[in-house]
């Protein structure tokens, strides 16, 4: 049995950069530092320079998957630790800044790692044309390299959890994808938000998600709340021999 963390959280532009006191990400690097996921990944990352290494930003991982619109909105990163080892030609970066994928050897394992980053507007058809776009490089993807495990994380900016959702097209897309590859929604039974309005704490919502292969199991799943307006979500996952129960 393999054990993998992901941790997930919208940082809002907060620096990346190589400050000696962690800069404006500092809170962020003391939690991964006790926490110690494997996988990082970071939406709106708001890095404008395309050729962003990565380097210096958390110690012991790597940065492996950027996608920027080379402007300071917007953006996806993926850090993994070093044991992770891409399969090569396989990452791609959305030009858009809206998500990534790429495939990797990890103690034996083919892993898929992507992230997304939603279109943060109210309109549905340029927020499903992410999805739909990300849909097929998965697909793509997923023929390439054969039978892998599945994760899938970021701020998606759709509320699964309306039955009247504001983005419908955008949320067929990401249900229908879920059903063609066996995705399970890491926080689909607690359905705790991720999102608030400063100043406004009634208003809050679930825009936020990690997606697994159904045939992992899912340890335990938190969501943890800082200053800023989005949560930090946390998963431990057991690949391998299935348990028949799982907790939060």
């Amino acid at each position: 049995m393999t054990h993998i963390k992901i941790l997930a959280q919208n940082i809002g532009g907060a620096g990346l950069g190589r400050e000696r006191g962690g800069g404006s990400i500092a809170p962020l690097r003391i939690n991964i530092h006790s926490k110690k996921p494997e996988v990082i990944v970071l939406t709106e990352t708001r890095i404008d320079n395309m050729d962003f290494d990565g380097k210096g930003v958390f110690r012991g991982y790597d940065l492996t998957q950027h996608s920027t619109g080379g402007r300071r909105a917007g953006g996806v990163m993926i850090f993994v630790k070093k044991e992770f080892t891409p399969i090569q030609g396989t990452i791609r970066n959305s030009r858009s800044g809206h998500f990534t994928i790429g495939a990797y050897e990890y103690k034996g394992l083919r892993v898929i790692l992507g992230g997304i980053y939603g279109n943060c507007t109210a309109a549905d058809g340029p927020s499903a044309e992410v999805f739909h776009e990300y849909i097929e490089w998965h697909r793509e993807l997923s023929v390439r390299i054969g039978n892998a495990h599945t994760f899938i994380a970021g701020d998606f900016n759709i509320k699964l959890d309306m039955q009247n959702n504001f983005k419908p097209r955008s949320t067929a897309a990401l249900i229908d994808f879920m059903d063609e590859f066996d995705l399970t929604d890491a926080g689909g039974e607690m359905r705790a938000p991720t999102w608030r309005r400063p100043h406004l704490p009634k208003s809050r919502s679930r825009i936020d998600y990690i997606l697994y292969s159904s045939n992992i199991t899912r340890e335990t799943f938190d969501t943890t709340w800082g200053r800023g307006d989005h949560a930090e979500l946390l998963g431990a996952f057991c690949v391998g021999k299935k348990s028949t129960t799982s907790h939060y």
